[in-house]
């Protein structure tokens, strides 16, 4: 890669705005055995090495896909003649070399399963053939969008410099695209998923209330992603230990941990009934906030405790009366000493309380803080 241009201020704008990333599982029948796929895959492309495994450690590469071992993503870049293969060509062409009978495993490339060696794919037993073919592989595939003016040399430059990045370990991924990564087969997030998609008006609620202002520019379904992350936080951190959240060292651990032991078996049906209703709550408060001119109305930390609180209370007790006497409330908070009881603040600011940055977890004085009422108030 010494002919790299070091010059890349021409493409920074579509690295921020216009760069697409997929994730995708598929399995290797479907990548490699289906010729309408596969032709269209170009492993090769002219900054990419030669292939140089030896027999040895392609066989150990087989194996471990034969013993269900984690295999790193191929990294695909999607031009509009083909998908070139950025990262992996080594593993791709492995397996294609592997499926094509041009690989004869190797006795020393075989930790566990010795009694494969010596044997093409061709000679198999049909139920390993079809467990390899099975196997799932994931795909992060990269695309340029709303870019029309995309000229063969930036389309150049971007190829080059994700290769560089990600042979340099610095190519990191969208929090959001690892998320959905961890719960792409999550029945729960693909049911939400659908109905955010197809509700037009349920998304345009969650992104008004959620949405950082620094994704309003991204893709719907990257929207949704981001939006997804969120929602499966708010699901579950009424049912995690407050004190474990705050101390923990990270908390998206903490709320997968908890979101499969308490979230993930509850029906999608009864679940995103239940959300709606709480966003619909919010949606009002927000309206009123918004007449009020209150700054907690574009809050979207603001937003989540809300949710948190009304998740917890039977809301049909919560009519418009109580949601203007609680936009009063949160609109006159400084000067209402029992919000502030037993608060370990500074001082009475709301402001300071829903900063968007920095920590916001605050110690109560005394070991169990005053309850507030939320719908009573």
């Amino acid at each position: 890669m010494a002919g790299i241009e070091l010059d890349y201020n021409d493409i920074t704008q579509i690295f921020r705005e216009n760069l697409k990333i997929e994730n995708l599982v598929k399995t290797i029948q479907s990548i490699f055995l289906n010729s309408r796929y596969s032709s269209k895959i170009d492993y090769k492309p002219y900054f990419q090495r030669n292939y140089v495994w030896d027999d040895e450690k392609a066989t150990y590469f087989i194996e471990s896909i034969l013993l269900g071992t984690e295999i790193p993503p191929l990294v695909l870049f999607q031009t509009k003649r083909a998908n070139e293969v950025i990262d992996g060509r080594q593993r791709y062409e492995t397996i294609q070399r592997f499926l094509n009978d041009r690989l004869i495993l190797k006795e020393e490339g075989l930790r566990s399963l010795k009694a494969l060696a010596g044997k093409r794919y061709s000679l198999l037993d049909e139920e390993i053939k079809e467990s390899f073919e099975n196997t799932r592989l994931r795909i992060l595939q990269f695309s340029v969008v709303n870019e029309p003016s995309l000229s063969e040399e930036k389309e150049d430059k971007i190829k080059k410099e994700i290769f560089r990045r990600y042979n340099s370990g610095i190519m990191s991924l969208q929090k959001e695209e690892i998320e959905r990564a961890a719960y792409i087969h999550d029945t729960l997030s693909n049911h939400f998923y659908k109905c955010i998609n197809c509700d037009g008006d349920l998304f345009s609620d969650l992104v008004s209330l959620f949405l950082p202002k620094s994704k309003m520019k991204a893709q719907k379904r990257d929207k949704i992603n981001v939006l997804l992350t969120r929602i499966r936080t708010l699901l579950t951190l009424p049912r995690v230990p407050i004190s474990s959240y705050a101390h923990g060292s990270s908390k998206p651990d903490i709320i997968r941990k908890y979101y499969y032991i308490f979230v993930y078996n509850d029906s999608p049906d009864e679940t995103l009934y239940k959300f709606k209703e709480v966003i619909k709550v919010l949606k009002q408060i927000q309206t009123e906030l918004r007449k009020q001119k209150h700054f907690l109305s574009e809050s979207s930390l603001f937003y989540e405790v809300v949710f948190w609180a009304l998740y917890l209370i039977p809301l049909e007790k919560f009519n418009k009366n109580e949601i203007f006497s609680f936009c009063n409330c949160i609109a006159n908070a400084e000067n209402i000493s029992y919000f502030w009881d037993g608060i370990d603040a500074d001082n009475n600011s709301i402001k300071m309380i829903f900063e968007p940055t920095g920590s916001h977890y605050y110690k109560c004085k005394r070991q169990i803080a005053p309850t507030f009422d939320l719908a009573g108030a």
